[in-house]
């Protein structure tokens, strides 16, 4: 069971990893666009700060979980490795856990904040783009990172469990 919700997870993840992708290539189009169109017939393409920010916002929240997947994050980890494997399971346990509430408080909070916007009816000065869309896209970047996390504490509390066997 447990492998049949990683693989699952793990290929959301990529396929978000990818949209993240093509937000990037989105964003370069458009200011890319923008520089030609400001150049050439001295007209800016209109909300291209607007729309660039927003997909890039996207994109991270987007890219977060398969980052997570493939241990692309930053780890400073050379004290940790010199402990024993049963001090560096409960640190890995406890910094897991950490991670998981705070990452399910960003996502509870994201899609709060969505809701909040929805109602308020907010949107961007200049294209009139409603915000609430791409927070709650967001916030389904930051919930498959809590999946992702949530599978790596599973995962080494489970490993400690067959060493102990």
């Amino acid at each position: 069971m447990y492998d049949r919700i990683n693989d699952l997870i793990k290929k959301a993840s990529k396929a978000l990893a990818e949209i993240a992708g093509w937000l990037l290539f989105a964003c370069m189009v458009i200011v890319t666009l923008n520089v030609i169109l400001r150049k050439v017939f001295n007209s800016p393409l209109l909300g291209t700060y607007e729309w660039v920010g927003i997909l890039t916002a996207v994109m991270i929240s987007l890219g977060l979980a398969y980052c997570a997947v493939v241990g692309g994050h930053i780890a400073i980890d050379f004290i940790v490795n010199k402990m024993k494997p049963g001090v560096q399971r409960m640190i890995a346990m406890i910094c897991g856990g950490i991670s998981c509430l705070v990452m399910g408080g960003v996502a509870v909070s994201m899609f709060l904040y969505a809701n909040k916007l929805s109602l308020a009816g907010e949107v961007s000065p200049t294209t009139k783009i409603p915000f609430y869309i791409f927070v709650y896209i967001a916030g389904v970047g930051f919930v498959f990172l809590l999946a992702v996390l949530l599978l790596d504490v599973y995962k080494t509390v489970r490993r400690k469990n067959h060493h102990e066997s």
